[in-house]
């Protein structure tokens, strides 16, 4: 069995409404939950780069952030919000391109 995440571009929720793609492939809940967060933290950080203190980037990340949730599972990035908000992400943290699937992926 595999496992899927989905990455919603919250901009495009608040407009078109065709706002996901699916990453499948994920050989383990635990790699597709950690894609997931890496993926919407690194959505965070890029969004505190302009400047925005603790209130201002969780209204920014919920206009124009990302946040990924995984297929058939509890985790969704958007639950660690607060935590992202307050704690500044290294650069480790926020590299998710290395976990996506090389075979398999569907976009």
């Amino acid at each position: 069995m595999t496992w899927s995440v989905v990455a919603l571009d919250m901009s495009e929720v608040h407009g078109t409404g065709n706002a996901g793609i699916m990453i499948g492939g994920f050989s383990s809940t635990e790699l597709a939950r950690e894609y997931a967060r890496r993926r919407t933290r690194a959505s965070v950080e890029a969004l505190r780069k302009q400047g925005s203190n603790g209130a201002t980037l969780r209204h920014a990340w919920v206009l124009y952030g990302e946040d990924c949730y995984v297929l058939d599972d509890t985790y969704s990035g958007g639950g660690d919000i607060a935590f992202f908000v307050d704690n500044p992400a290294t650069a480790d943290e926020q590299e998710w391109a290395t976990l996506e699937p090389n075979d398999g992926g569907k976009r």
